[in-house]
């Protein structure tokens, strides 16, 4: 419906605050607010998103923000670790919002995907915070091979990712 990119340097943090103008064909209408960034591949590294109900009129009503927890964190392999053996081990949490299952993927600079899987989701924790999730996602290549793991959640009433974080990683054969 709307977008609009922002561009910044190499940066480890930014605050943002801007209005996206739109217009919906009728009184209301359910959307998806998604913040990504990109690294210069063009691969998505980060995503972050919220469901908001639209209006075409009326006053703003704008709720506090609610849960402030990282839904998806990536224990190991850490950022700029050498993996060899044909195989990488993913630890991490997750606090997932739907039934779909996590997604891990590993994608090279020129966008292809050279392995992944899928994780049914870990059972939510009694204390309803983040649950521990382990995977292992085969792989093949010759080469050493620049990648981007990601893990990633998909689900909602629209669709698309709702929460993605990444690390980039070494392969090796």
């Amino acid at each position: 419906m709307v977008r609009k990119i922002l561009l910044f340097g190499s940066v480890d943090q930014a605050y943002v605050s801007t209005n996206m103008e739109f217009e919906i064909p009728g009184v209301a209408e359910a959307g998806r607010l998604v913040i990504s960034t990109e690294d210069s591949y063009s691969r998505t590294i980060a995503l972050a998103s919220i469901d908001v109900l639209l209006m075409s009129m009326g006053d703003e009503d704008i709720n506090p923000p609610g849960d402030l927890l990282e839904p998806i964190i990536i224990r190991e392999p850490v950022k700029y670790t050498l993996i060899q053996g044909g195989k990488v081990i993913v630890v991490g949490l997750a606090r997932l919002s739907g039934a779909d299952p996590l997604i891990v993927e590993m994608i090279t600079v020129e966008g292809t995907t050279i392995g992944s899987t899928r994780l049914v989701n870990p059972a939510p924790s009694p204390d309803d915070s983040h649950s521990i999730f382990t995977v292992e996602v085969p792989y093949n290549i010759v080469t050493p091979t620049w990648v981007l793991l990601v893990v990633y959640e998909r689900g909602g009433r629209i669709p698309g990712i709702t929460h993605l974080s990444s690390v980039l990683v070494l392969l090796s054969p």
